[in-house]
Order: structure tokens, then C-alpha cells, then sequence
């Protein structure tokens, strides 16, 4: 019977899976919203030398000049940020994880934290529920970001 059940939820979880894929395929019909803009990392902006950007834009640009080679310094969310600002942006949601310091870029973290605080109240980051085993138990706990980027303080930082 222990065969029969294990067979039973991994069809389930088959099934679930193909339910899941379809929905990412076809997507959610609802209506097109001109207010929310979606910036994304693709394939060429991690390899911004071959991408349609000009030598002379990434030249003229720190945050081109930043963005040759991955993982980018922190300092490129930073100038994004400000550009969405600047441009009207009410609110920015970063579906990015930052939980811990950089090591390759320490500055950066200092020029995101900074760009952070500036536009605090107007900035949700990413966190996430991560799974951890410890004794022979699993428990979910919550992956906030760095606190070196946003203070674990309490009351919470609304971030």
C-alpha cells in the first residue's frame, strides 16, 4: 500500500507540474496595465559587449561599463533605480534575492544600499522561504536580504 500511494502522488505531482507548465505557457489573460513596466535580465544585457549596445554608450555610461561581465556590482541596481525615479516611477518591486554581502563588489553594496534609503517607502526587494534541514528535520525559515542593505531591525523594515 506504501508502493500504491507513492505511485498515486507522484502522478498527482505529474499532473500538477503539466498544470503549472501550461500556465506559464499560455499565461494569465488579464488585461494589459500601461502603469507597470517589467525590467528583466536577459541574455544580452549579461553579455553587454556583444549586445546591441554602442562602444561609445558603454564608454560614456557607468552602469554599461558596470554591466560588462556577471554577476554585475550591486552599484548597477543603484543607477537603475535612479533612472526609474527619475523617469516617474511611483514604486519598484526587485525580484532579486540579496542575502548576503557581495564579495566581488563591496562597493557596489555601498551605492545600492545608499540608492536604497534614498528611495526608502517606495521599494519592495526580494525575499524569499528557504528550506533548511537540520537533526533529521526540514524547516522553512524566511531569507530576508542583507542587512547590510536593508536593516533587520524592529519594527521590520518595510522593504
Amino acid at each position: 500500500s506504501g508502493k500504491a500511494a507513492r505511485v498515486v502522488g507522484q502522478a498527482i505531482e505529474a499532473q500538477e507540474w503539466k498544470s503549472y507548465d501550461r500556465l506559464h505557457l499560455n499565461g494569465r489573460k488579464a488585461p494589459i496595465d500601461p502603469d507597470i513596466v517589467v525590467l528583466g535580465i536577459d541574455d544580452a544585457s549579461m553579455d553587454i559587449e556583444n549586445s546591441s549596445a554602442l562602444p561609445e554608450e558603454i564608454e560614456k555610461s557607468r552602469a554599461l561599463q558596470l554591466m560588462v561581465g556577471w554577476p554585475w556590482s550591486r552599484e548597477v541596481y543603484a543607477h537603475v533605480l535612479d533612472r526609474v525615479f527619475s523617469a516617474g516611477a511611483r514604486a519598484v518591486v526587485v525580484g532579486l534575492m540579496f542575502p548576503a554581502a557581495s564579495s566581488s563588489f563591496p562597493d557596489g553594496d555601498k551605492a545600492f544600499k545608499a540608492a536604497l534609503d534614498k528611495y526608502k517607502g517606495r521599494i519592495v526587494i526580494g525575499a524569499d522561504y528557504v528550506t533548511a534541514a537540520s537533526g533529521g528535520y526540514e524547516s522553512d525559515a524566511l531569507s530576508l536580504p542583507w542587512d547590510g542593505l536593508v536593516p533587520q531591525s524592529w519594527p521590520a523594515d518595510d522593504r
